[in-house]
């Protein structure tokens, strides 16, 4: 029945399982088939003290679980520690767990794990360990720029006011969205930005505007006086 059984144990086996003596006496041994069957189903090795670990890096969010974790630590790193403890797991059986995240970080091939691993002891009480291969996904956005300028045309004195259009074709939300523009030594007096045509402040050439995450469209406004 394999190297791992335990003779001590399988004479036990044999000899009483749930108070119920295990030795038959038969002409063919195929009667006492479901007797071996029996005692090697209450003899299989199992794998015990099983911890699955993941980190999760600082640009996913976790979002949930088909199994709660056993342990969920916010690191100071901002890197998130998810941690599942399975007693012990048997020959033949399975445990599965997916979980949900969100990730920060826009591009491609984007490692979603920064440690992905397993311990566990064998039947032979000897510590094992199984490193996970870390997953690649892919978190494109596709952002399109437009920019137009008017009056056209334009008089020393007047006001020019752009309006620049960023749009995200997605498929993915685009995360922490920032803008700059230089803008010309000769337009660069009483220069303001706008992120709703309403509220309007001071803009420097080459100043970042951030636009946070962008879903869909987001629209910019720059007015400029023209010298």
């Amino acid at each position: 029945m394999g190297p791992d059984v335990n003779a001590n144990v399988l004479t036990q086996m044999a000899s009483v399982i749930n108070g119920v003596p295990q030795y038959y006496f038969a002409n063919n041994a195929s009667v006492i088939d479901s007797i071996y069957n029996k005692i090697f189903q209450s003899i299989t090795t199992k794998a015990k003290d099983i911890t699955v670990t993941d980190v999760v890096p600082n640009y996913m969010t976790y979002v949930g679980a088909t199994i709660a974790p056993t342990t969920n630590v916010l690191n100071p790193d901002n890197t998130r520690t998810l941690t599942w403890f399975i007693s012990s797991l048997g020959q033949g059986q399975n445990w599965n767990v997916s979980y949900n995240l969100m990730s920060m970080k826009n591009g491609f091939n984007i490692p979603t794990n920064l440690v992905a691993n397993i311990t566990y002891t064998d039947p032979h009480n000897n510590p094992g360990r199984l490193t996970l291969p870390i997953p690649l996904v892919d978190f494109p956005a596709c952002l399109n720029v437009t920019k137009e300028g008017n009056p056209e045309p334009i008089w020393p004195g007047s006001l020019l006011t752009y309006h620049m259009t960023i749009q995200n074709n997605g498929p993915h939300t685009a995360w922490n969205v920032s803008f700059s523009d230089t803008i010309p030594a000769s337009l660069t007096s009483g220069v303001q930005y706008s992120l709703d045509n309403v509220n309007w402040n001071p803009y420097a050439s080459g100043q970042n505007v951030v636009l946070g995450n962008l879903l869909l469209v987001r629209l910019l406004l720059f007015g400029l006086e023209v010298l």
